[in-house]
């Protein structure tokens, strides 16, 4: 029973987000009018996702133009 779930895992690809819907995402929770959780639902996207890109885009210091550039994590080999 174990190795039909792995399997399914293994299957599954990675949703990737374009950086417009991402901006668009945070500045849906940015604005108070919904909860997260409700804007994560609506999105359908998980809800730490969600907060997990506002908080990229703060270490970025609200820089559009710097934030969300590429497809991801960098590898480790590739990081400073």
């Amino acid at each position: 029973m174990g190795n039909s779930i792995d399997k399914q895992r293994s299957n599954r690809q990675r949703q990737r987000f374009s950086k417009e819907f991402k901006l668009a995402a945070i500045a849906m929770l940015k604005s108070g009018q919904k909860p997260g959780t409700q804007i994560a639902l609506e999105l359908g996207i998980a809800r730490n996702l969600l907060y997990k890109w506002a908080s990229e885009l703060d270490v970025k210091a609200g820089d559009t133009q710097a934030a969300f550039n590429g497809p991801g994590r960098k590898l480790l080999a590739q990081q400073p």
